[in-house]
Formats: C-alpha cells, structure tokens, sequence
C-alpha cells in the first residue's frame, strides 16, 4: 500500500478540550504532508497503428519513471507507473504519438506541420485523413503544440496540403479545447517493475511493483527512528507515542471511466502487507473520557503523476493510529499492541460517485497485546486503532477535486480494573481484550462528500494472559510515577 502504497497517523484527544498540536519532533517525522500532491509528469509512448484511417475510439499510453531515490517510501528497483487510455471522441480523431511513421510534429496557432519518415507513409495519410470532413488531432505533450505550453494538445483540421518535401503534410489546424473533442474516458493506471536493455525501457504487466513502505522506520536496527514523538497535553490528559512505527508492502491498482461531465464507474485495487507497533502512555489528571479523535502526524505521498492537459493523480498512504478512553480517577497507563495487517481491498462502482461501491476485503489482522503498566487503583476502559488509510486525489479533463478515501479501521480495546475497584486482592486486577474491524470507503467532490462502511467484523474476544478474562489475575507491572500536571513545577 501506498496504497498507498500512504503512512502513520495518531490521535487522542480529550472531551470538550482541543488537544495541542503535535510536538515538533512528530511533525518532523512526518513525509510531504497535507496540501496539493506532487505529480511526476508522464512521457507519451505509441500505442502503435498500421493503419491511417481516423476513429472515434483512440488509444493513448504515458508512462512516468520512478527511480528508487525519487520514490519517496523507498524500494531497491526502479519502477514505472503506466496509464494506458482510451477516449471515445466526437469526430474522427488521430492521436499522432501512435504511428511509427511519424518522425516530426510542429506546430504554430493554426497550422500543424507532420514530417513522415517515406513518402509513401506521407501519401497514404494525405488520402486517408483528407477524406474527413471533420477530423482533430491529438498531439503529445513533448511536441509543445498546445500554445508553447507543456501540455497534451488537441487541434480541429480543416485542411491538409503537401510541405517543402514529399515527406511532409502541412495541416491547417486551430486550437480546441479538450471538451470539445473527448466524449468520453476510459483510464488505467498501474505500476510494475521497470526492465532496462541498453537505452530501452520495458516493463512485465503480469508483475506489479511493490512498494516498500516505512513510517518512522529504520530497517538496519529494526526499531523507530524517534523513540518517544509527544502527541498531546492539555489540562485533563497527556499522551506520548512510543516506539511507534509501521513497515511492509503494498501495491495500487486503478481504473476509472468518465465523461467531462461525471465519473461513471472506478475500481481502486489495493494489496500488501503491513507490520505495525505502538505503545501509548496516557496520563490522567483527573477523570477523563473521549471519543475517538484524529489528528495527522505522518503522511506519504506515493509517486503522484500526471499528463498535462489531460489528468493528474496524487495517491497518499497514511497509518492512522487513535485511541478512545474512559478513566476512572487520576493514573497513569502504559499499554500497547504490535499488528500485523495482511490485505486485499477491492472497491469498484457502476453507478459514480453517488452510490455506495461494491467491495471485496480480503485478510484477517493479528493483534498481540502487551500486559499493562499501570499506577494506583483504578478502573479504565481504553481501545487502540489502528487504520491504514489510502487516498487518491484525482482530476480528469475538467473534473476536478476528487477525493476517493479507503480505511480499514483496526481497534484493540482493553477493559481493564484493579484493587478495590475490581473487588481483587491487592495488585490483581480484571482484564478483557478484544478486537474488531470496520472497512470505510469515502468519497469527497464539489458540493458531495460522502462515507459508507462497507464491512465489520463485529467485535470478537481476544486469548487473555493466563486465559484469566473476567478473573483477577496478577502480573500487573507498576509504572513509573504520574508526569507532572501541565504547569505545575516539580521538585
């Protein structure tokens, strides 16, 4: 996943108190956040033609190399980011990129100069693209035919005639807009592996590439990059992160059909493998309670791309991580989990935007929760989440400001009460663990913004140290003495 492939993010946050933001050492941990995506622009390749004759269905292919050191999660391979494409048009239409026979464009604001590499191939498209009585061009970016500007190009023709050689047509051809042509689109966008042979560049289609992904990750010491980020302190709560951090794979499929007017239909496939860790230290300095918050603190932008003039797409992988509490009195807990999240998530529509999609999820996360570390008697009921999130921003022609949002959210609740408020022995306590799962699928445009859950597991007990859930148990470490309250001095 960049999906995302997208990566961590952790939230508290207390009742009727505004958590202060992240500390700065979170802040700095954190990759290309939030703003406008960054898009790496793609190169046109021919999807390659025998023939001349002008349709009304045209292929288009772009592709974008990804290096490892622009890859901004890493990876030791280069890959490539492929979109192949397909317009349904108005008129008859030629996207001059796919003929081999093409050697030279260029172009002035009313004329489209072609050069052939024979005669032969300049006669026959003469003949053929001369009997349309309306015929348009589509012209690569890199041939700078749309007024000197780097972006795909569109030209109405009106006339053609032969150039100062056998080999060259001169068309008179005005600017038009992309609408005015494009009826409808049919665009996929993959990435695999790439493939060097000399100065040629290829890539297998049955393979994709895998990104590697890491959030406050070192893979030489297997450990977090910052031990201890702090999260939050307000007058009730304080929260730190420790040794918080996420690793694994994943790959990002995608496809989506439209008009100038509308998204029709969209298939977002997203698989990989993610191995998470975090520990949270609550402290409570007075009886607290809060729902589940987020606030962003890591983000990775994933290989955004784009073709001028025609899309751009900007997909972000996030880990969101959250916590919900209810505390009983002052204390200090210390409790955490590390996960490992196989999946599969497949969301598609037929009908847009505006109905709820279609979904496959596949993979069933583990959880393995650490005993608790906990100071005075207390009674507490905490759950951790943790959600991998993949968000694509997307703009196709002029259908702009798309946000399609997929999370799974994984929760670990921990009920937990000790001493006389357990009616237990002196440093026993009651314990109950548990897990569920929710899939939320979210879409975002002008004037629509839209969430469905689209699957939950239910919630489901988890295997409790010495299978002792409900009974009081020992084993309980003490924890290091309460932090001192915001604004209050120490000795």
């Amino acid at each position: 996943m960049h999906l995302t492939a997208v990566l961590a993010i952790l939230a508290f946050a207390c009742i009727g108190s505004k958590a202060a933001p992240a500390g700065r050492e979170a802040r700095e941990a954190g990759q290309q956040g939030s703003g406008k995506f960054h898009t790496a622009p793609m190169r046109t390749v021919p999807v390659p033609r025998h023939s001349f004759e002008p349709r009304t269905t045209v292929q288009a292919a772009f592709i974008a190399d990804l290096e490892p050191e622009r890859n901004p999660i890493g990876g030791n391979t280069p890959a490539v980011m492929v979109a192949d494409c397909q317009f349904k048009t108005k008129m008859p239409t030629i996207n001059l990129d796919n003929f081999v026979q093409v050697q030279r464009i260029g172009c002035s604001s009313e004329q489209v100069t072609v050069t052939f590499d024979s005669d032969a191939s300049a006669a026959k498209a003469a003949e053929e693209w001369g009997k349309a009585k309306n015929l348009s061009f589509m012209i690569g970016r890199e041939w700078r035919c749309n007024n000197d500007q780097d972006a795909e190009a569109m030209r109405l023709v009106s006339k053609v005639s032969k150039g100062t050689d056998a080999k060259t047509l001169v068309f008179a051809a005005a600017p038009v807009s992309r609408n005015d042509v494009i009826a409808e689109f049919d665009i996929s966008i993959h990435q695999h592996e790439q493939r060097r042979e000399g100065i040629s560049t290829s890539w297998d289609k049955g393979n994709s590439k895998t990104w590697d992904l890491g959030i406050n990750y070192n893979k030489g010491t297997q450990s977090a990059n910052i031990r201890e980020l702090s999260l939050f302190a307000n007058a009730q709560v304080g929260a730190k992160c420790l040794d918080c951090y996420s690793y694994g794979e994943a790959t990002l499929s995608l496809r989506v059909t439209g008009t100038a007017l509308e998204v029709k239909t969209y298939a977002i496939d997203v698989a990989g493998h993610l191995k998470a860790n975090m520990d949270l230290l609550l402290t409570a300095y007075k009886t607290a309670r809060a729902d589940l918050v987020s606030f962003d603190l890591f983000s990775v932008n994933l290989g955004g791309v784009s073709v001028p003039g025609l899309f751009e797409l900007g997909p972000t992988l996030r880990l969101k991580a959250a916590i919900s509490y209810d505390l009983g009195r002052d204390l200090q807990v210390q409790t955490g989990f590390n996960a490992q999240l196989p999946f599969r998530w497949s969301v598609s529509s037929t009908n847009g935007l505006f109905a709820q999609p279609k979904v496959s999820a596949e993979g069933t996360p583990t959880f393995t929760p650490r005993v608790p570390q906990l100071s005075n008697e207390f009674q507490v009921a905490i759950a951790g989440h943790l959600i991998p999130e993949i968000a694509l921003g997307l703009s196709i022609l002029k259908i702009s400001a798309i946000d399609l949002r997929l999370s799974l959210d994984n929760a670990l609740g921990v009920q937990l009460s000790r001493g006389s408020l357990a009616s237990c022995p002196a440093g026993s306590m009651n314990l109950l663990v548990f897990h569920e799962h929710e899939l939320e699928f979210g879409v975002k445009t002008v004037g629509y913004n839209k969430s469905w859950d689209l699957w939950k597991s239910g919630r489901r007990a988890l295997p409790c140290p010495n299978n002792a859930c409900n009974r009081c148990i020992g084993g309980a470490k003490e924890a290091t003495p309460l932090m001192p309250q915001p604004g209050s001095v120490s000795a």
